[in-house]
């Protein structure tokens, strides 16, 4: 007969079906002192933080939310964890140790009862904390609230790089609207400087038009002069010389240049004001979510170190304080220096005040 009841299985099974850390912090409670020795090894404990996100990771359908890893998956995690066992290779071996009989998936537990050969997992599935009620409801109270401050952390990183690449678009834009002015300018000093030329040549015209027409009125000249005179004013009427036509076309194609350089400018000064303006939105939101995230932390901290403080030495989930301060370590690696030191300079302050007392 076996040595575990109907409930115990059914026990372990709401177990498996819980999400992944809700297992793992399961598991390193319960043998926090015994079995593993979790209080006196660090190291296995990050076995089992790693342990959990690596099922995270390989579970595509679920994540975090899930509990257990289809065969397919279940072969990768134990292949790069293991070596080369099987699914069906590590149900026998859990059947040899406890008489387990696990279904063709794989839950975080079965793997941890495996890889640490349990064999008494009745104690497991049926442990409890051992600290009161009110200790218990401040635990809560503090997961509740590492989950407000990721998210509230999630959100911040998120605007912070939504504010980045507004910022980078705002100054690809400053930059494109400051070539556009430039151009621009340029445009219209050639333009300047092709009218005055054009004034020049059209000038030089006038003056030889206005020379030509004395000499055919004046009648001191010869017959011979003022017929010449006449005939080069006929000329001179009839037709544009070339620098004059070369000066007129030069001209005009400056000024439809100008025009046009002028017109790129006003858009691309547009586009920059409003990239500009969208940059600073965005900006504007990344520091409240920043702000709203150092708020979250801080609450945190003070509710985690007062939490630790209350129920030190109970027996009240040492494992999941230390999942809890894991979480807290794993969070900082996903902000920037400043809101980092702010995180910091909290919990600090919150140990202090949790070591004062009341």
């Amino acid at each position: 007969m076996s040595q575990f009841s109907a409930q115990d299985r059914e026990a372990l099974t709401r177990l498996a079906k819980q999400p992944y850390d809700q297992q793992a912090k399961q598991f390193m409670n319960a043998y926090w002192v015994r079995k593993v020795g979790f209080d006196s090894d660090p190291g296995a404990c990050e076995k089992i933080w790693g342990y959990t996100h690596k099922f995270i990771k390989l579970d595509k359908r679920n994540g975090k939310e899930g509990c257990e890893l289809d065969e397919f998956e279940a072969h990768q995690f134990l292949e790069k964890e293991v070596g080369a066992m099987t699914v069906k290779d590590m149900r026998a071996a859990l059947s040899e140790i406890s008489s387990l009989d696990f279904s063709q998936k794989m839950s975080l537990v079965e793997f941890l009862l495996f890889h640490y050969k349990i064999s008494d997992w009745a104690y497991l599935v049926h442990w409890s904390p051992a600290g009161s009620a009110a200790q218990r409801r401040m635990l809560v109270d503090v997961q509740a609230q590492m989950s407000y401050a990721q998210d509230a952390l999630g959100v911040a990183t998120t605007k912070a790089e939504e504010s980045k690449v507004e910022a980078d678009k705002a100054a690809v834009a400053a930059e494109a609207s400051a070539q556009a002015a430039s151009a621009s300018q340029v445009a219209a000093r050639e333009q300047h400087e092709a009218t005055l030329e054009l004034e020049a040549q059209e000038k030089a015209k006038a003056d030889a038009l206005a020379a030509e027409q004395v000499k055919a009125n004046d009648e001191s000249l010869s017959t011979v002069k003022r017929n010449k005179a006449k005939a080069q004013l006929a000329i001179l009427k009839s037709e544009d010389s070339q620098p004059l036509r070369r000066a007129r076309i030069t001209q005009e194609a400056a000024e439809r240049k100008a025009v046009k350089a002028a017109r790129a400018a006003q858009t691309a000064a547009v586009a920059a004001k409003k990239a500009k303006d969208l940059a600073e939105t965005a900006a504007a939101a990344a520091e409240r979510a920043m702000a709203e995230a150092d708020k979250e932390v801080e609450e945190l901290t003070d509710k985690l170190e007062e939490a630790k403080a209350a129920c030190a030495g109970s027996g009240t989930e040492d494992g999941t304080f230390w999942w809890l301060d894991r979480e807290f370590e794993e969070s900082l690696k996903f902000m920037g220096p400043k809101q980092r030191a702010k995180a910091e300079a909290a919990r600090a302050a919150s140990r202090d005040k949790a070591a004062a007392g009341p």
